[in-house]
């Protein structure tokens, strides 16, 4: 008898880095948590159901703030993130056409089908007599975090060209991107005009997406005091600018970002730099390793389904007359376990069926102007960003909005389509025969 023995092949090495999805995951958890916190209904003295945004305003939440901001985590991890997976389709020898289509496939698409399924939702509760303030509400709420997906398909959809600036402009691209941050600050105040501040959703975000680039490369400055030197520094940039005036809640100045909330990511950067090491033996045990891992492949599903879930929640226990204390009474407070509870164990289960809807790829394909890859690209990602967009600044309740966005959100999937179809291949003329190169005015070889 012959025994045959194959050797085994060695573990694929993962390109995941554990402590990026160590930090990923708790500032899901963190947002998904304090979103819970702050969703306020109770029962009015005249039996209606009055909602309202708990915690916010409250002198206690202050402090708070200054250790559940996650979002320029989530950015500084994004950019770490988008720059490894960019590099790494370059060695494949896939090009920014396959970068920008997948990105906007990867949060287009899910963006869509939240969209539509809230809109026709909301129409119906409408429809159904619910009171019309209540359908603002939800209308409102439940699209709030829409503004992360727009901001960041923007900022990622860049890496082609924010990677390049990184690795031949570094320290030039980081001051420039501050720079333009100070001046959108300082002329909105100098204006009086508040709402050009709404530049820096592009400027603050990818200044701070550009630190992750730093944090993968390993660069900070001089050795470890200038690690150290750099954390220390921004928060004292933080203090001051408080002190003259700014905002000292965190989520304030996240809307819109300000000075501020760049120097709260150079802060978080540099706390994460130096933390790494130790993030990374966290990162390393077996049951870190496994929520992480569970964790991941929901995120985007996590982030965007939780809000509606918890208005549903609202309005059927409002329906069934599950018992609403005021907010923030005692009665209010003791109910916040069993809340959370019932959040964690619905949306993870939730988030585990919708979750494959992150890698679909929906076969759009529509008729496009002819216009060249860049402007295609561009055409694909605008759409994108102004459909979730519109739904972010005027709401779900009004059916014709949900319509034009679903409109933009699938032009900028078969935008993204296109850009990774197979090009027609150039049609290849076959090699004429010596009759033939008569017939087109040449003479015969032989001089006949």
């Amino acid at each position: 008898m012959t025994v045959i023995t194959t050797k085994p092949s060695p573990p694929r090495a993962s390109h995941r880095d554990g402590a990026i999805d160590l930090l990923r995951a708790a500032s899901l958890i963190t947002v998904v948590t304090l979103h819970s916190l702050m969703v306020g209904a109770e029962i009015a003295a005249n039996g209606e159901l009055r909602t309202s945004v708990a915690l916010v305003g409250e002198s206690f939440f202050v402090p708070i703030t200054w250790v559940t901001q996650m979002m320029p985590l989530f950015f500084i991890a994004g950019g770490f993130a988008s720059l490894s997976q960019w590099r790494r389709m370059r060695e494949r020898g896939e090009g920014w056409r396959a970068y920008v289509a997948g990105r906007s496939r990867r949060l287009v698409v899910p963006a869509a089908v939240m969209i539509a399924v809230v809109g026709v939702a909301i129409t119906f509760a409408g429809e159904l007599g619910l009171a019309p303030e209540l359908v603002g509400e939800a209308s409102l709420r439940a699209g709030q975090p829409l503004w992360f997906l727009a901001v960041y398909l923007g900022v990622t959809a860049l890496v082609p060209v924010t990677s390049w600036l990184h690795e031949h402009h570094r320290a030039a691209t980081l001051i420039a991107l501050a720079g333009a941050v100070v001046a959108v600050d300082a002329l909105a105040a100098a204006t009086g005009m508040p709402g050009l501040a709404y530049a820096n959703l592009a400027f603050v975000w990818l200044f701070v997406h550009q630190l992750g680039y730093l944090l993968l490369d390993g660069e900070v400055g001089p050795g470890a005091r200038g690690s150290v030197a750099l954390p220390v520094a921004a928060f004292v940039g933080v203090l001051l600018c408080v002190a003259t005036g700014a905002s000292a809640d965190m989520y304030e100045n996240l809307n819109p970002p300000n000075v501020v909330l760049g120097l709260y990511g150079v802060v978080s950067f540099g706390l994460v730099r130096l933390g790494k090491p130790w993030l990374d033996r966290i990162a390393a045990r077996p049951g870190v390793a496994r929520v992480s891992a569970a964790l991941g492949p929901r995120s985007m599903t996590m982030y965007l389904w939780h809000m509606p879930l918890m208005l549903t929640l609202v309005g059927v226990g409002f329906a069934l007359g599950a018992p609403m204390p005021e907010v923030h009474s005692l009665a209010w407070w003791l109910t916040r376990l069993p809340w959370l509870a019932l959040v964690a164990l619905l949306v993870f289960p939730l988030a585990g069926r919708l979750a494959p809807i992150e890698r679909w790829t929906p076969r759009l394909v529509l008729p496009t102007p002819r216009i060249g890859d860049r402007a295609l690209a561009a055409l694909s990602v605008t759409a994108g960003v102004v459909g979730i967009g519109a739904v972010l600044v005027l709401g779900f309740a009004q059916p014709v909005v949900v319509a034009a966005a679903l409109a933009l959100l699938t032009m900028s999937i078969a935008g993204a389509n296109r850009l990774t179809s197979p090009k027609p291949a150039a049609r290849v003329q076959p090699a004429p025969q010596p009759g033939e190169l008569w017939m087109r005015g040449f003479p015969p070889r032989d001089g006949r």
